[in-house]
């Protein structure tokens, strides 16, 4: 059996079970993280943490990736919930 995966950046184990999330994040910003994977900027609603599952349209594409990362008002965080803007690294 595989160990359960660990964020890279806080050590948490990421959970196996996966939430898929579509139009509930309308990125309007991103930015590529040197090996780490793109950081989608925008206003979320919901619930998200690390390890879920997350599929939203940014520029004309359908971007379907798992969460590596969540960052509100330049804080780290492992899950958000509520309506507001917020990074997700993917």
């Amino acid at each position: 059996m595989n160990p359960a995966p660990l964020c890279e950046w806080c050590g948490s184990v990421l959970s196996r079970e996966q939430n898929s999330s579509l139009s509930s994040f309308s990125p309007t910003d991103s930015y590529k993280v040197m090996f780490r994977g793109t950081v989608y900027v925008g206003c979320f609603e919901g619930t998200i943490k690390l390890g879920d599952s997350l599929k939203f349209n940014f520029n004309n594409s359908v971007i379907n990736g798992i969460v590596k990362g969540i960052e509100i008002d330049r804080k780290l965080v492992n899950s958000y919930v509520g309506k507001g803007k917020i990074g997700i690294l993917i």
